[in-house]
């Protein structure tokens, strides 16, 4: 195959089970920082202008990566139903090739049986 084709269903679904695995991975991440970012609520003492700023900064950080794990979550969504779409074409195309691969047995005339020299009645 020249580098220009496009590659096999096999490495298709090779492919795709590893962006599976890359999205899997990335929403975790970014749901691990987004809990980090969530502040427990600003002490008593935060009273100054710079320091509810930050608290609020946080606040949106976290409101983006909520943003951020839905949009990989629809992702992943859609890379399953592709991988399934790929598993549904290979099992079809297995069926395909296998019914093409069987060969007919020629059946007997009626009450005929088979003997060294063909059917016999």
């Amino acid at each position: 195959m020249q580098w220009w084709q496009y590659p096999p269903e096999t490495d298709r679904l090779t492919e795709l089970r590893h962006q599976r695995m890359l999205l899997r991975t990335l929403a975790d991440d970014i749901a691990l920082a987004a809990r980090r970012l969530l502040p427990a609520g600003a002490p008593a003492e935060w009273r100054s202008e710079a320091q509810r700023a930050y608290l609020d900064r946080r606040w949106e950080l976290a409101a983006l990566l909520a943003r951020a794990e839905r949009s990989i979550e629809e992702t992943l969504t859609a890379v399953l139903a592709r991988i399934d779409s790929v598993k549904a074409q290979l099992a079809a195309e297995e069926v395909t090739a296998a019914a093409a691969a069987t060969t007919l047995v020629p059946q007997a005339p009626g009450g005929a049986r088979a003997t060294p020299g063909g059917w016999s009645e």
